[in-house]
């Protein structure tokens, strides 16, 4: 009598359209791929912790950044907010005129400077050569801007102010120039001048203009 226990699983199938039950189907408890970074100790892995106990985190967290004194950082926050109250005071002054800030000093530039070529505007106002283009052709759009030959007999063209755009600063002009000296109205001379060197240093720090 043959008293080895009897095998209740079902047959193996060996047809060759057969997949196996489990093939591709993952199995439970089984974690996808890169669920959880190993930290190089080994530990904070879930799979080390009693069931039911959450993760850990802090063995692989960064650690926290401590903001220590920084004469550089509170100096840019001030120069930022300094930037944002000037633009917006300066937005809200040309408004009447239908100006924007670049487009104002654009104005400010060729009234002192005339006949100046693209890249030499470009310079003066910190920015590329391509991102004035629109700029400049907006500006020829009111009438206020043109390009013509250059007096000096060179090559290329020389951005100057129309007669219309000479108007149109001439009326702005001396109302900005009283704003802004009411806004200096508490600086004496020897500080406007050493705020002056002063940003005029910061600028440099940068590298040339683009």
């Amino acid at each position: 009598m043959d008293h080895r226990p009897m095998d209740h699983s079902p047959p193996l199938d060996h047809s060759p359209n057969h997949k196996p039950l489990d093939q591709g189907k993952p199995r439970t408890g089984d974690r996808p791929p890169m669920a959880w970074a190993r930290c190089p100790t080994g530990e904070g892995d879930p799979g080390n912790l009693p069931a039911g106990e959450p993760p850990d985190p802090s063995p692989c967290a960064p650690a926290p950044v401590t903001l220590g004194p920084s004469p550089g950082l509170s100096l840019w926050a001030t120069l930022h907010r300094v930037h944002h109250h000037w633009l917006t005071w300066l937005r809200d002054y040309l408004q009447p005129w239908g100006l924007n800030p670049t487009q104002w000093e654009v104005l400010v530039i060729l009234a002192q400077e005339p006949d100046l070529s693209l890249t030499a505007l470009a310079h003066r106002l910190g920015l590329r050569k391509a991102s004035i283009t629109p700029l400049v052709r907006d500006l020829e759009t009111l009438g206020w801007v043109e390009r013509q030959g250059r007096s000096d007999h060179q090559r290329g063209l020389a951005l100057r102010l129309t007669p219309q755009g000479q108007q149109q600063f001439a009326q702005c002009f001396p109302r900005y120039r009283d704003a802004l000296q009411a806004h200096f109205s508490h600086w004496d001379t020897p500080e406007l001048e050493l705020l002056r060197l002063l940003l005029r240093k910061l600028e440099q720090s940068f590298g040339p203009h683009p």
